[in-house]
């Protein structure tokens, strides 16, 4: 199992045994499974993430708009391609 620290973050296989106890079949499953991957692909915080909306989130161009730790202007973050997939498979998923 990887190893949790408040400074390192997990270890990539750490990462994977996470990801692959989020049930798929559940719509919180689903959610899950894409912040997970937003969160930890991207190197994003929390904070970030939950200042964005759907309207950020651009699934043609692979890219998300974010607003930053104590920044006021915007910044668009590139996504790689498994990110887009399950945020995209996410929103399908919700409706």
């Amino acid at each position: 199992m990887g190893h949790f620290s408040h400074t390192k973050g997990t270890d990539k296989d750490g990462f994977k045994q996470v990801l692959e106890t989020r049930d798929l079949s559940t719509l919180k499953g689903v959610r899950d499974y894409a912040l997970l991957v937003l969160l930890w692909g991207n190197a994003l915080r929390r904070s970030e993430v939950a200042k964005a909306n759907v309207n950020d989130f651009d699934p043609q161009s692979g890219t998300l708009v974010i607003l930053g730790k104590g920044k006021t202007q915007s910044e668009t973050v590139s996504l790689g391609k498994g990110t887009v997939k399950a945020l995209s498979d996410w929103l399908l998923a919700r409706g």
